[in-house]
This record gives structure tokens, sequence and C-alpha cells, in this order.
């Protein structure tokens, strides 16, 4: 067998989505690294020397490893986007130095580097209250247009504002109030 690996360190995580994060880490001294991933629990599987595993950036796709560890990436490298993930759910990586080749690989098994990240929850619909006065008045040359945007669905606002037409279900003229939060907002 090899020498023993030296670990790799710093587990970071980015580019985190409803079902899908990327997962990035500090080389170890060796050959490579084997990233294992399990959800809602903290990894307790340990590769075996000798072994080599196969990997696959979609989650439960590549090998299993105990129960519920599976291999997400196994090469030269120092970052991995994980994909196949449930929204709201806490994902844990283990990141294991390995030296050598097939069956002559040797495994850093006493301290992975590792880290946990909850991918984020699925946004709904903003939800408007309906158009009450102040908000609204129309007379026959002007209009003051609003609404109360009650909840942001769970996710940022980019704007808000009205559409308008002379006919109903009006998809031009629309004009953006500028704001971005919940709460009443107007425009004339």
């Amino acid at each position: 067998f090899w020498t023993e690996p030296l670990a790799a360190s710093n587990v970071a995580f980015s580019s985190v989505g409803t079902g899908s994060m990327q997962v990035s880490w500090v080389v170890g001294v060796g050959t490579g690294c084997l990233v294992l991933v399990k959800d809602k629990a903290v990894v307790d599987g340990i590769p075996v020397d000798g072994t080599v595993y196969t990997a696959n950036s979609a989650f439960k796709s590549g090998d299993q490893i105990g129960s519920g560890n599976y291999a997400v990436y196994s090469a030269v490298g120092t970052s991995v986007t994980v994909t196949a993930l449930a929204p709201t759910t806490t994902y844990y990586v283990a990141v294991y130095t390995y030296a050598g080749n097939g069956g002559f690989r040797n495994y850093q098994q006493d301290t992975p580097a590792t880290g946990s990240q909850a991918t984020i929850s699925v946004a709904s619909t903003p939800t408007l209250s309906s158009p009450t006065a102040p908000f609204v008045s129309i007379t026959t040359t002007s209009a003051v247009l609003g609404a109360t945007v009650v909840s942001n669905g769970g996710a940022a606002l980019s704007a808000r504002g009205t559409v308008w037409a002379t006919t109903a279900n009006p998809t031009i003229n629309r004009l953006a109030e500028g704001g971005t939060s919940t709460g009443a907002y107007s425009h004339t």
C-alpha cells in the first residue's frame, strides 16, 4: 500500500439551490479524493482500503458505503456539483483523501474533511391582497393603482407593480412601482 495520505480540509458550499449544490474543499496530499454525501445525518461510512468506489454526482446514484452514504466524487480535484437533491433538506459531506490506484488505494480514514448544508425551499407564488382604497382611485383622466404584498412566497421579490388596460386581462402597459418588499404600494 501507499503511505498514509494527508487529509483534505475546509469543506465549503456554493450555488445552493432547491435540488443541487456545489461542494468544494482544499486538497490534502494524495492521489485524489472520495466525497461521500448523506442526507439528514452525519456521514458514518468509512471507505475500505484497496477498494475503488464508483461515484456519480447525482445523489444516490454512486456506490453506497454503509447505510445512506453515497459516493458523489472520486478523482483529482477540488469541487463537485451534487444534483438530484431534495429541497429543504440538510446534506452532510465527508471528503476522504486517498493515495494509490486500483486495488492499492489507501484512504485517509481518521480525519475526513466534513461539512453540512441545507438546500433551499421551493418558493411559492407571492400573495397580494385585493387592491383597495386609497390604493385604487380611477377617474376619467387618471388612476392611482396599487395593492398590498402580503407574502413574498418564500423568496426575495425582484419587483412589484401593476398592469393596466381598457379591456379585461391586460398584458401590456406595465407600471413598476420600484419596491421589492412586502407591504402596501401605489403609483399614479
